[in-house]
């Protein structure tokens, strides 16, 4: 399907003032904190995103020259959403894990303090009156 002018100049307002910003924002996080990847290896879906990125920014580039500029590197879809939101899941699965595992051990901790102080555990010994 062939835009139009109209449709084209729309199209290139919306990746520059909205699309652009935040996938920069997204593959900036990807880079900033990659040492958080669960896998061994930054995931090939990501390196495409990002491999996209780079080539929206040339074409940003060459619609600033007046170019009419084309996309090289497509965005990886599908593929590159569904990795998202299960490795997100993932990390918010094991969140929880730990925070109920706290919550467990903070329960016991408690238990534990108020069954010393029956016991009379936390009581300091009587003290001997002087004669």
């Amino acid at each position: 399907m062939e835009l139009t002018e109209e449709q084209h100049r729309l199209w290139r307002r919306w990746v520059l003032t909205v699309f652009l910003p935040s996938a920069r924002q997204m593959r900036d996080a990807i880079v900033d904190h990659g040492d958080l990847f669960i896998e061994d290896q930054i995931p090939h879906v990501v390196l495409d995103f990002c491999a996209h990125i780079a080539s929206y920014e040339v074409t940003a580039a060459e619609w600033a020259a007046g170019e009419e500029g084309k996309i090289l590197v497509n965005h990886p879809g599908e593929e590159f959403v569904a990795y998202v939101r299960e490795s997100y899941k993932s990390l918010k699965d094991a969140q929880a894990e730990v925070l109920l595992s706290t919550a467990s051990i903070q329960k016991t901790n408690t238990q534990l303090a108020t069954a010393a102080g029956d016991s009379g555990l936390d009581t300091p010994p009587p003290t001997r009156a002087s004669p």
